[in-house]
């Protein structure tokens, strides 16, 4: 695509790759080179560089959510060539007969739901796009996840976990402990497992008491998080 101004490039391609079949997406354009001593950088936390308001997280969020679906995401800036960035992910061959969805034979209900209560979009996002094992709900705060449950009792019925960080900002007083001890209040009956997702270590045994487990601060099919709890 080019104009006055300059050209976009879009290009996609199959390749091989680290032993499998990869497909490959180039995005690039001809305007000013990232510098050298930027380009080891653009894909790390918070660093930002002559963009108003800009947070540093836009690429380091895209390169996660990538290797979330088990690609990779790079870049390359020359003044030859202009800026490109590359993303590659694993190919997947699908016959005619793996479309055609049998008639599926009636099954007896099971909860299929998970919520997600943390207040980073990026974490939230990974987990919605990469768990194909269950409905993901994203939430940004308890108060968010509570009044999805006491609206909406069909989802409630559904829902067989909980995923909550501990810590929510210092504009959010509320912890992941409070969650999961309100959940225990409520579902007292039926109880549905709420698992710590996060960093904080320095947790008492009291603030841990309510919660069914922990696991590490990445997405996982909801099989996987619910199968310790059935051993």
């Amino acid at each position: 695509i080019g104009s006055a101004e300059g050209k976009v490039w879009l290009r996609t391609t199959d390749a091989f790759a680290g032993g499998q079949g990869v497909v490959r997406l180039v995005v690039g354009n001809d305007g000013p080179r990232i510098a050298p001593e930027d380009l080891g950088r653009i894909f790390e936390p918070f660093f930002t560089k002559g963009k108003a308001r800009g947070t540093g997280l836009g690429l380091a969020g895209c390169r996660e959510i990538v290797a979330a679906h088990g690609g990779t995401l790079s870049c390359a800036s020359t003044a030859e060539g202009g800026t490109e960035f590359v993303i590659e992910l694993p190919a997947t061959r699908l016959t005619r007969a793996a479309l055609v969805e049998p008639e599926a034979a009636p099954q007896a209900f099971v909860p299929r739901a998970l919520a997600i209560v943390d207040d980073c979009p990026f974490v939230r996002e990974a987990w919605e796009v990469t768990v194909a094992d269950a409905e993901v709900s994203a939430f940004a705060s308890p108060q968010d996840f509570f009044a999805r449950l006491a609206a909406d009792a069909v989802w409630r019925a559904r829902l067989a976990a909980v995923v909550t960080d501990f810590d929510f900002g210092a504009q959010d007083p509320a912890t992941g402990a409070a969650l999961a001890r309100e959940m225990a209040r409520i579902t007292a009956s039926a109880p549905i497992p709420v698992l710590l997702s996060s960093d904080w270590q320095a947790l008492s045994s009291s603030e841990m008491a309510f919660f069914a487990g922990r696991i590490d601060k990445r997405p996982a099919s909801l099989a996987s998080l619910l199968a310790p709890l059935r051993g």
